[in-house]
């Protein structure tokens, strides 16, 4: 399968650059650590609920997909299947 491939790089500032054939955005990481430190523990606990683990999902995708990297996004998914392939993420932290 052919691939359009789109970066995303989280930087020790927590500014990300999401990078493709459609150009760059810039955003910001947005996690609130809070707020998805209950649903880890319950994942820890075993008690993992099929709405804890999508609710995880998209704290994380809002996280790494503020508006101007959702909306590349959004074009670079639409680019991709106009040409019948699919998307393939790079996402690296610079900073563990």
């Amino acid at each position: 399968m052919d691939y359009i491939d789109l970066s995303i790089r989280v930087q020790d500032d927590g500014d990300i650059l999401a990078s493709s054939d459609l150009g760059e955005s810039y955003g910001r990481l947005n996690l609130n650590q809070d707020e998805i430190w209950h649903i880890l523990q319950a994942i820890e606990e075993d008690l993992t609920q099929e709405e804890h683990l999508k609710r995880l999902g998209s704290i994380l995708f809002d996280a790494l997909f503020d508006k101007k990297i959702s909306n590349q996004f959004a074009a670079l998914k639409a680019e991709a299947e106009n040409m019948g392939r699919s998307i393939r993420l790079r996402l690296i932290f610079e900073n563990p």
